[in-house]
């Protein structure tokens, strides 16, 4: 004798569904390991570009630094460097495209290393040392410091960018 199994309604409309789901999780599972990734990154940029050995930054300063640090490399394409640590200063030597900003607080050193092609003025680090640095180093104040060393180059270089716009020599980095 043959039986026949009575036949079941289709479980396509559920499978699918569950298929569905399956990928959803997945891909949602891949943008969250993206987003980690992304962050982790980030994290390893900011302590590459700013480094401070008697950590005397809060995570809301670096932030804020790092961020200043992405828009001269978008701006201008240079990368920035800064360290505050409580040894001698040395800037470090083969990257042509880096500004070096460094600061001793025990000693009250600072060091301002800026590529040549820069064109900024000689005396422009001893400017920019008694201007803004030395004021905000007897405060303690080093994210400050860092920061308006920062703002001044950034000025410097928009000053060239608008002489040479006038001069009707438009560079390469003007929007």
């Amino acid at each position: 004798m043959f039986f026949r199994l009575p036949r079941r309604r289709s479980q396509q409309p559920r499978s699918a569904w569950r298929s569905f789901l399956l990928i959803l999780v997945f891909c949602g599972t891949a943008w969250a390991f993206w987003q980690n990734s992304q962050n982790q990154l980030d994290r390893l940029t900011v302590n590459q570009n700013i480094w401070d050995d008697p950590p005397c930054l809060s995570e809301r300063e670096r932030k804020a630094l790092q961020e200043m640090t992405e828009q001269f490399k978008a701006r201008y394409g240079i990368d920035v460097r800064m360290e505050i640590l409580n040894i001698p200063l040395h800037a470090p030597v083969g990257n042509a495209a880096q500004i070096y900003i460094g600061i001793n607080p025990k000693t009250s050193d600072f060091l301002l290393k800026y590529p040549a092609w820069l064109r900024l003025e000689p005396d422009f680090s001893a400017q920019v040392n008694a201007a803004h640095i030395q004021p905000r180093l007897a405060e303690q104040q080093y994210a400050y410091a860092l920061a308006d060393a920062l703002r001044a180059i950034w000025e410097e270089l928009k000053t060239q960018e608008k002489e040479q716009d006038a001069a009707g020599n438009p560079t390469e980095s003007s929007n």
